[in-house]
């Protein structure tokens, strides 16, 4: 996900998704661009759905530290591995000379990003790394990320259509042949029937009709009861490694993996994390471990770290009916419903957005009851480490908008069995 972090005071965005260097990019797929930046011939662009703002001029934390390292290094390009000033992490990874796809990514958990920087390290990457960074015996070159120079306005952000670029001279282009020929129509409309054609040809050439767009929301019933029924197909254990994390979304959007599978985004899925414990014999158990995750869907061992995801069921549905509760209404439903369960209820600010986490110590049956019945919730995530309770990240209804296309394949998937003709 795209977010801005912090170094030794200094803004920086982190977590875009570049373009390689020649790849040709869809217009459908840059009218989703928000923010975008250039940098070694390679785009590097921020959804509008990132919902972030005041991006005007600030630099990619990728991009500076791709500059201010320079030549790849190793055979396997390098990794960076960078603290943020709220303990989150940004990971970058730069191999034949260009940000890879899924190599600007953000972590809030040190164990994730130390996992892909393994990896980089394990395809023969040089590591280096702020100082205060997990370091794990300290294997990497130290970063000083307040050296990195000052980066000039125009090789940072700007929003779409902010500057010059040839798409908007196009466009202008565009504008201006328009202008011209809506003048010639006026003294000869048939030339201009003529020049494209015919009038059956202007109509098929001019006239385009968006798509339509539906409002959905997730169904926080559905996305519990998929989440234990994927734990009954595929059951989260593997012989002597810990299971560490089981995690549930209800649209996934977890870069690093999308980096591998783009067909995962918006899906619902569990993740499964696995470390394993330093006294048993690492070769033998990654085997072991390899062997077990061949039957899910998408899985990876690096070390003695282990992770793999599972597709779930169908867990959208459109936002019909009056969600339009109060910050102050909406709390209220969810202390009257969670508040008697015995869990911790934490609120996030009183935004558009409004956040909340709920632990409860309650089996996924239950809690399937418990959030089906809470207006003006809607359930994103639910997570367990070891198995003694569940972590539940919601939000106040609103609604989001989907491509009606998307929505259908979304709505119409069947889980595991389906997915596997991608």
């Amino acid at each position: 996900m795209s977010e801005i972090l912090e170094f030794a005071g200094r803004r920086f965005a982190a977590g875009l998704f570049w373009v390689e260097p020649g790849a040709e990019v869809e217009r459908s797929e840059r009218r989703s661009w928000g923010w975008s930046l250039e940098w070694g011939g390679q785009t590097g662009w921020i959804p509008r759905e990132a919902g972030l703002k005041g991006l005007e001029g600030v630099p990619s934390v990728a991009a500076c530290v791709a500059g201010y390292l320079g030549s790849d290094g190793a055979e396997g390009g390098w990794v960076a591995l960078l603290k943020a000033d709220d303990d989150r992490f940004s990971v970058v990874r730069v191999q034949g000379g260009v940000i890879t796809t899924g190599g600007d990514l953000v972590f809030g958990d040190a164990g994730a990003a130390m996992n892909a920087v393994e990896e980089a390290r394990a395809e023969g990457a040089d590591v280096y790394g702020t100082p205060g960074a997990v370091t794990d015996g300290g294997f990497f070159v130290e970063l000083d990320v307040g050296g990195l120079p000052e980066v000039e306005r125009e090789e940072a952000l700007r929003q779409r259509g902010g500057r010059s670029s040839p798409l908007r001279v196009a466009g202008v282009s565009a504008a201006v042949l328009v202008l011209v020929l809506g003048g010639v129509w006026l003294i000869a409309p048939d030339w201009v029937f003529d020049l494209f054609g015919g009038r059956e040809s202007v109509v098929q050439h001019v006239i385009r009709q968006s798509e339509e767009g539906v409002i959905a929301r997730i169904d926080n019933g559905a996305l519990v009861q998929a989440c234990g029924a994927a734990q009954t197909v595929r059951p989260p254990y593997i012989q002597a490694w810990k299971l560490t994390r089981i995690e549930c979304h209800g649209w996934f959007g977890e870069s690093e993996v999308i980096g591998l599978r783009p067909e995962l985004e918006g899906r619902a899925v569990m993740v499964v994390r696995w470390n394993l414990p330093k006294h048993y014999v690492a070769p033998l158990h990654r085997r072991i471990a390899e062997e077990h995750l061949g039957e899910w869907y998408l899985g990876s061992v690096v070390e003695t770290s282990a992770w793999a995801v599972m597709p779930l069921g169908p867990v959208l549905q459109r936002a019909d009916g009056d969600m339009s509760l109060s910050y102050l209404e909406f709390r209220r439903e969810v202390d009257r419903h969670f508040g008697m369960q015995g869990g911790r209820i934490e609120y996030g600010a009183a935004a558009e957005s409004a956040s909340v986490t709920v632990l409860l110590r309650q089996g996924l049956g239950r809690i399937a009851a418990l959030v089906a019945d809470v207006p003006g919730l809607e359930l994103v995530s639910l997570s367990s480490e070891g198995g003694l309770a569940w972590l539940l990240k919601a939000r106040q209804a609103t609604g989001f908008e989907v491509k009606a296309s998307l929505f259908r394949q979304l709505v119409a998937d069947g889980g595991e069995e389906e997915w596997t003709s991608f």
